[in-house]
């Protein structure tokens, strides 16, 4: 599935990178995300074998109707193709994809209470500036870290958790001690 998903969205990905529509096209393929995300029956009916392709056809025309024309042919390709079920896999790849094409590192902040967008988006900022980079992100809950936040980008890792910082006490302690 995995080889699917990746094999579509790199040939997506290659013609937003041709017609110079990376970003756009991006934003719009996360809102198709997130709609099949969250109205299951949408997937259910796309991907019903016994419901006839012109009727699919139809609803994504009416629903994605205003979609740049060649995000909207990949969306009725998939139908075709009978691989519209791949679209999560699909778009989850693409946005991947998208980042690595602008220069977007891509990352985790671990938080073991959950963040407001603002303090996600300074902390962000923060680690951008820092970095020198943009970045992109994503929260996860993680209450094994007793408070403050970890953040995971490649293979670089931002530790100012409780747990961490007990860690290392408890490490000077020890050494103390011998």
């Amino acid at each position: 599935m995995d080889s699917i998903a990746f094999r579509y969205a790199q040939a997506l990905g290659q013609l937003a990178q041709e017609t110079n529509q990376i970003k756009p096209w991006q934003l719009y393929m996360q809102q198709i995300h997130r709609l099949v995300n969250e109205e299951k029956d949408l997937m259910v009916f796309l991907s019903h074998n016994e419901i006839p392709k012109e009727a699919k056809h139809q609803l994504v025309q009416k629903i994605f109707g205003d979609a740049p024309t060649p995000v909207l042919h990949f969306l009725l390709l998939l139908i075709d193709r009978k691989r519209i079920q791949y679209l999560e896999p699909i778009a989850v790849e693409f946005h991947h994809l998208c980042n690595t094409y602008q220069g977007i590192e891509e990352g985790v902040i671990y938080t073991a209470v959950d963040l407001t967008s603002d303090q996600v988006a300074a902390l962000q900022d923060k680690l951008s500036r820092q970095l020198q980079s943009d970045l992109d992100l994503r929260v996860q809950k993680d209450t094994t870290l007793l408070g403050g936040f970890k953040v995971v980008i490649g293979d670089r890792v931002y530790d100012n958790s409780l747990l961490h910082q007990l860690s290392e006490l408890r490490h000077t302690i020890m050494q103390g001690k011998r």
